[in-house]
């Protein structure tokens, strides 16, 4: 073939894969956050059902327990008119007995008390109202006062105390609601229960709606099959009175906080018809509020009650959609991942013609220019060192809140308004910069206002003039007000927090369908290798390599995301650590032929062990990999003690770092050498950066230039039982001579 259709062919191609690069990405995005949003869907579908079914549980539960509850009182009334079957005269004492042998109050609890009402006809009224007087009663009366053909009268009613006193010769027959369950007890030889009635036994105070429930008793030895002889028959009722929350709080305790229950008397909804409410809105059952709704009909004993149930916000809370977005955060990261890996396919043949440049900041010849750059616009001070004369600027007055006049022209207006907490630190920041080892000095501390309130500010200052000693004799500088920002600095650490977190999870969670997709993509390469051209076949190994690439990216994210995640600090030994990081280099340093020697101290600081481990291997194993290649790689650690903290450098005869780059070293995925020279991520330096940060420390590189090498420092806290770690590399005097060569 013509070279001239060779490269019209190969111009062509890269033509299609640009116009791939465009669309397909972005359509494989499209589906799959379209199937990600249907399959959440689902899931989230499937946990409201669940939920739904959960509260029609819950509500098939609590009318079962209502209906057992008033089953067992029941019978509690069976057994009190067995007492009567069982004895001719059954008297105070003996119905006393038998009540406090049922312990109500542990097993029956709701239950107000369990009594016995005689019936008494009009022509024996007098004489029952004697014989009771007669028993140590003399102010008995039957109540309410009047004139009525038949009379009933509570004359026993355990616990015979408190509320239940109250009752003592009422009678029931006398009121239409209790009359009407009474005859209906009687005439069907049955339990009858009345509709919602106010308790006589209610003082006033925290006033219930309530009911009663009776069960006939017949006399002794005389016939009842009949409606006619159970009428003739009857001695009275063995009854018992409820007050209606007491009942509900027995039968259900605490555990329904996350639904309304509403009781109404009948079919009518309605305020007059409440029995009962767990909530707040009283009468209210109409179907409104609350995500689920529930209003069955009850018969129990001849009566109906409507019981209404409503989900409140705990229950609808309580929807599990852990799934829903386990399905959402799990495809929207795969669709991402599967669209890069298409986009990098598709521009596979188009970055070899593409190069990155990086704009190089300009320098300011002047540090005095850039100083007042960055103060422009703010508080402004002039300080004469020799006097202690200083000058403030109006800005500078006003940030504080004083006028111009209020200030006077002396360093100790700063000086006094400046936070005792911090003034040591900016004292210190201070004298380094007039020792002359730094160009300017900055400093952030609180300032005291006119109000009595602190202002966080960042104090800039510059030393101008210097005597022919080199004592500073003038010193200006700025204050610019920073209270926002480190309000905003604040909300951001939670916010960082809480993003590693969610980091954590979706590098740990996204690494097994990453290892599906290289694992196929290597299956589909071992399948097609006899029919693969060699540009297939390139584009398939950049997909693979991709695919590994951005596995080893998850792997240094997790390994990111862990820093200080382990809680309290465990204090470890940096030789230990030091230790097994040249262990886990060995491979590397014999591959390079590189030297390395160690010296200096090595106590314990307060840093985990793991983390210590990390920082060293991965400052170590940088310093054997940025290696010149036609120079033997030499590379010194030293460790320091200074006062409590502890000083390590790592120092090479690398390929070095540019002054511009230096800026950007620590910063994660930001990588200064080519990948197709030396591998990595652009994790390790910043990972190396948190593990110090993290435990209070901080890390820094210096660096004569490219090819010139490069030294890294890292200050760490000592732990409180620090002292250098002995051994075989550490002799007496605290220096080591452990030396490690691989074999020319």
């Amino acid at each position: 073939m013509p070279i001239k259709a060779v490269d019209q062919a190969s111009m062509l191609s890269i033509s299609q894969w640009r116009r791939l690069a465009r669309v397909l990405p972005w359509l494989l995005l499209a589906f799959g956050l379209s199937t990600t949003w249907l399959v959440s869907g689902i899931a989230l579908r499937a946990a409201q059902e669940a939920q739904e079914e959960s509260f029609a549980y819950q509500a098939r539960e609590i009318l079962l327990r209502i209906e057992q509850r008033l089953a067992a009182y029941r019978q509690v009334l069976y057994g009190a008119r067995g007492l009567f079957a069982a004895s001719v005269d059954v008297n105070r004492d003996e119905f006393h007995a038998y009540v406090a042998s049922l312990r109500l109050e542990k097993d029956y609890p709701g239950i107000q008390g369990v009594g016995f009402a005689l019936l008494v006809p009009a022509s024996g009224k007098a004489a029952h109202i004697e014989g009771i007087r007669k028993t140590g009663y003399p102010d008995y009366t039957l109540r309410p006062e009047g004139e009525r053909e038949i009379y009933s009268s509570i004359i026993f009613l355990e616990p015979f105390a408190d509320r239940n006193l109250r009752a003592f010769g009422y009678d029931m027959y006398s009121e239409a609601v209790r009359r009407k369950a009474m005859q209906r007890s009687r005439d069907l030889n049955e339990a009858a229960m009345s509709g919602k009635v106010r308790l006589v036994q209610e003082d006033g105070e925290r006033v219930q709606a309530g009911f009663l429930m009776y069960v006939p008793v017949y006399r002794n030895g005389l016939p009842h099959a009949t409606q006619p002889e159970r009428r003739a028959n009857l001695l009275g009722w063995a009854y018992s009175p409820f007050r209606m929350d007491d009942l509900m709080f027995g039968i259900l305790g605490e555990r329904r906080r996350d639904l309304e229950l509403e009781i109404f008397d009948g079919e009518d909804l309605s305020p007059e018809t409440l029995m009962h409410d767990s909530g707040d809105n009283l009468g209210t059952a109409q179907g409104v509020g609350g995500l689920y709704h529930s209003s069955q009909k009850l018969d129990i004993f001849g009566h109906r009650w409507t019981v209404v149930l409503r989900s409140l916000q705990p229950f609808e809370a309580s929807l599990d959609t852990r799934l829903a977005r386990s399905i959402q955060a799990a495809g929207v990261l795969t669709s991402v991942l599967l669209a890069l890996l298409v986009w990098q396919l598709a521009n596979s043949r188009v970055q070899f013609a593409l190069a990155l440049e990086m704009a190089r900041e300009l320098r300011i010849s002047e540090e005095r220019w850039k100083f007042a750059l960055q103060g422009a616009g703010e508080g402004v001070w002039d300080w004469n060192i020799q006097t202690g004369e200083a000058m403030y600027s109006r800005r500078w007055k006003e940030m504080l809140g004083y006028a111009e006049h209020e200030i006077g022209n002396n360093s100790e207006e700063w000086a006094r308004r400046v936070h005792p907490e911090d003034m040591p630190r900016v004292m210190t920041e201070l004298q380094i910069h007039l020792d002359g080892q730094k160009v300017s000095a900055a400093v952030e501390f609180r300032m005291l206002c006119k109000d009595g309130s602190w202002r966080w500010t960042l104090g800039r200052g510059m030393v101008v003039r210097r005597d022919a000693a080199g004592q500073p004799l003038r010193l200006v500088g700025t204050n610019s007000d920073i209270s926002e920002r480190k309000a905003h600095d604040e909300a951001l650490k939670r916010s960082n927090a809480e993003l590693e977190q969610f980091n954590y999870a979706i590098a740990h969670d996204m690494r097994q369908p990453l290892r599906m997709i290289s694992s196929y993509l290597q299956l589909l390469e071992m399948s097609l290798a006899d029919s693969l051209d060699a540009e297939q076949s390139e584009c398939l190994n950049f997909a693979i390599d991709g695919a590994k690439r951005l596995d080893q990216m998850l792997v240094g994210l997790l390994a990111f995301a862990r820093v200080g995640r382990n809680g309290e600090v465990a204090p470890s030994s940096s030789r230990a650590a030091l230790e097994e990081a040249l262990h886990f280099v060995q491979s590397a340093v014999a591959e390079a032929h590189a030297s390395i020697s160690v010296e200096g101290d090595w106590p314990r600081i307060a840093v985990q062990h793991d983390e210590t481990l990390r920082l060293l291997q991965n400052l170590i194993s940088n310093a054997v990999k940025f290696r010149i290649p036609e120079r033997t790689p030499e590379v010194r650690i030293t460790g320091t003690t200074i006062d409590t903290e502890w000083r390590l450098v790592v120092a090479d005869n690398g390929v070095g770092i540019l002054p511009e780059q230096l800026g950007r070293l620590f910063q994660v995925f930001q990588r200064l050498q080519s990948r197709a020279h030396y591998e990595g991520t652009g994790i390790g330096l910043a990972l190396c950066r948190k593990i110090a940060e993290s435990h209070g420390g901080r890390i820094w590189a210096e660096s004569a230039g490219e090819g010139l090498g490069s030294c890294f420092y890292v200050i760490l806290p000592l732990a409180v039982d620090a002292a250098p770690a002995g051994g075989d590399i550490v002799d007496g005097s605290g220096y080591a001579h452990f030396r490690l060569e691989s074999p020319r």
